[in-house]
């Protein structure tokens, strides 16, 4: 049997250093790849307000999906 991989160890505060580091270094560097994020700079209320409505949006397309393909017909026992 093999023994399973060992994993790195260190502290939050390390990887977190690490992490910070990686993105200044990717900064300099010119590499925008992070995007905008709009929850980030949203205060809890608003961001739970949207977060909400947008699965309230996904629920009722998955529903008109769900009960469109019903009010179509779908099988027929003619």
């Amino acid at each position: 049997m093999a023994a399973a991989p060992i994993k790195k160890k260190g502290t939050l505060k390390q990887k977190l250093a690490e992490k910070e580091a990686a993105a200044k270094a990717a900064q300099e560097n010119g590499d925008d790849s992070d995007e905008y994020d709009s929850d980030a700079v949203l205060d809890p209320r608003e961001k739970a307000r949207l977060d909400k409505e947008r699965e309230l949006k996904s629920d009722l397309n998955n529903a008109a999906d769900l009960l469109g393909a019903a009010a179509l017909g779908g099988l027929s026992s003619s």
